[in-house]
Formats: structure tokens, sequence, C-alpha cells
């Protein structure tokens, strides 16, 4: 198939294609957060095996990498749809409502993720602003563990909008 014969999609089609990619990157990251946290729990393992030492900052990684996988990988599973549903009641219903519940659902879902961006956002900027360290071993700077927090929900927020307009088409 040549360029000029290629079909022509609208601008929504590419923004989707884009946001597709995006959430595509970040599953990415979040499966390297998951590998390298395996990892460190496994020489976490070994080194109080064999040494007995334990390394005191791998509980602290451990955990601040189970917020980036969350919030990274959860967009794209959303995306494909492979994220938990119960569809008990969906299932009993006829096309036309499964579609409508479909499309109510997924715009309950968008101002609830919308909303949780937007104070996710302003915690994070709050915490930018005035340094805002965690208190423990580490310190990290607060807002390096909460950004992810509005960035998966604003990707989750696009992504039930686009459940929303493919029930609604059908």
């Amino acid at each position: 198939m040549t360029a000029l014969s290629e079909p022509k999609t609208g601008l929504y089609d590419g923004v989707m294609r884009l946001f597709s990619r995006i959430n595509f990157a970040l599953a990415c990251i979040a499966a390297v957060v998951l590998l390298c946290a395996t990892s460190f729990v496994f020489l976490e393992i070994l080194s109080r095996f064999f040494l007995g030492k334990s390394q005191i900052w791998v509980i602290e990684i451990s955990s601040y990498s189970l917020l980036y996988m969350t919030f990274l990988g959860a967009p794209y599973m959303l995306e494909k749809q492979r994220h938990v549903a119960i569809d008990l009641l969906t299932d009993a219903l006829g096309e036309p409502w499964r579609s409508r519940l479909a499309f109510v659902m997924s715009l309950l879902a968008a101002l609830i993720c919308g909303v949780l961006t937007w104070y996710g956002t302003a915690v994070a900027w709050d915490q930018f602003q005035f340094g805002t360290r965690e208190a423990s071993l580490l310190a990290p700077k607060s807002y390096w563990l909460t950004i992810v927090f509005p960035i998966g929900m604003g990707l989750m927020t696009v992504q039930f909008i686009d459940q929303a307009i493919k029930s609604l088409r059908g």
C-alpha cells in the first residue's frame, strides 16, 4: 500500500494513537521498574543469606516502585481492556443497554479520574514549591513520588473518555 492510498484518519484517531504510544512507553517503564524492584529484593535475599547484612534501602525503593508500577501501567491496561471488570450485570443486558451503561460508567470514571488528576497535580505542585521531603531513610523529594499519580490518573481520564466515545460509536 502506498502513502497515497492509505486511508485518512481524523484528528481524534491520530491523537488517540499518540496517547496509545505514551501508554505503551509508560507501561514499558513500569515493566523495567518491576524488573529492578524484583532484582533488588533478590539481591537483598542473597545479601542476608550469604553476608548476613541487610540493605536497608531495598524496602523503601520497593515500596516506591509499587506506586510507579501501578500508575504508569494502569492507563495501558485500561486501554487494552485488561483491567479487572465485574461484568455480571452487563452480560445480562441487551446490546443497546450495554452500550448506554458503558457510556455512563466511562463518563463517571473519567470524571472521577479527572478530579483525582486535578487534586494530585495540586498536591505535587505544593510539594515541589515547598521542597517537601519524605520522612524516611532516603528522604526523596515528595513530588518525585506524588507526580506519578496525576500522570497516571490524567491518562486514565483520557482512556475513559475514549471508551465513552467508542461506546457511542458502537
